[in-house]
């Protein structure tokens, strides 16, 4: 019996070790497609009513509810209005946002939306972590039988 244990803790702990190496892999392969390279955290600010411009100005709502984005990059505070266009806002004051930012004009960003990979990638870190905890727990169970 001892010896199962032995080997479960192994399998459990290379199990680990391959979910923790697909969630490195994903998040490289995120990081590879992404606009922008800075990364930081905005706050909505502040929701402000903008005409609308264009074909889009003859729609029902002539207005537009934009939310206003504060953030940090390259240590600097900057503050934008959002383009997109909404009514309403799909943002609530007091929000948080990842975002991506170009490092050489701060002002350019793009939301970070929760997608399918960035799912997985949690997935995967999460059942990585469990893995080797469990690994950990069925190589106790070993050292006490064993000792």
């Amino acid at each position: 019996m001892n010896h199962e244990l032995w080997l479960l803790s192994c399998v459990l702990f290379i199990l680990g070790g391959v979910f923790a190496a697909a969630s490195l892999y994903v998040r490289y392969k995120i990081q590879k497609q992404e606009r922008y390279q800075g990364h930081t955290e905005a706050r909505v600010v502040d929701l402000v009513t903008e005409n609308r411009e264009g074909a889009f100005s003859l729609s029902q709502f002539g207005n537009r509810q934009a939310a206003v984005l504060e953030y940090y990059a390259e240590g600097k505070l900057y503050k934008v209005t959002d383009e997109t266009d909404a009514y309403p806002c799909p943002f609530h004051l007091g929000q948080r946002l990842s975002i991506c930012y170009n490092t050489e004009n701060p002002k350019e960003y793009v939301i970070v939306r929760r997608d399918f990979w960035r799912c997985l990638r949690m997935v995967f870190a999460a059942g990585g972590i469990l893995l080797v905890l469990a690994g950990c727990a069925v190589f106790l169970i070993y050292a006490q039988r064993r000792g």
